[in-house]
């Protein structure tokens, strides 16, 4: 059985919107920030996936940023981008395959892996330097969040029903 979510396009839209919007901003900002011994030091998530891509952790660098940025940055671009075509009825052909992108991408995206990785991280070297998180890490932190709505207001079912239904009034 099949029940839809209320108004799942908009609900997808703003917090789809709202994802990118976030990910635009944390890269600015710093993530995090270390003391030890009157010096001090600030980075951004940028900074730190630059500060890995050295020898042999160039891969794990990679990684890190399609996995952590790009991927989440990338569907919640595509999701955005579907929802305006369904609202406007807009080359449905592409969307669909957008659509199928996107929902294709959805296991790869591993914010809250980096998240858990990173805290885990910081709580480790603590007892050396003095840790502090900054803008950006609360900015992912709400990043996670969001991300975790827009993926639980998608309505798969709503979606493409539209998308079916509009291709069968384009070819009558």
């Amino acid at each position: 059985m099949i029940r839809c979510k209320s108004n799942p396009l908009d609900r997808t839209l703003a917090f789809s919107g709202t994802a990118i919007l976030l990910v635009v901003i944390l890269l600015v900002f710093p993530f995090l920030s270390m003391a030890r011994s009157g010096f001090s030091n600030e980075a951004s998530v940028p900074q730190i996936i630059e500060l890995l891509a050295y020898g042999w952790y160039y891969p794990l660098a990679l990684a890190v940023g399609v996995f952590v940025l790009v991927i989440p940055t990338a569907r919640s671009i595509l999701l955005f981008s579907v929802i305006l075509r369904l609202k406007f009825r807009h080359d449905l052909v592409r969307t669909k395959k957008m659509f199928r992108l996107s929902e294709g991408l959805m296991p790869w995206s591993m914010a809250e892996i980096f998240l858990v990785g990173a805290g885990v991280a910081l709580v480790k070297i603590a007892d050396l330097a003095q840790v502090g998180f900054d803008v950006a890490f609360w900015l992912y932190c709400t990043l996670v969040i969001v991300l975790a709505l827009a993926n639980n207001a998608v309505c798969r079912w709503t979606v493409w029903s539209i998308l079916q239904k509009e291709a069968g009034l384009a070819r009558n």
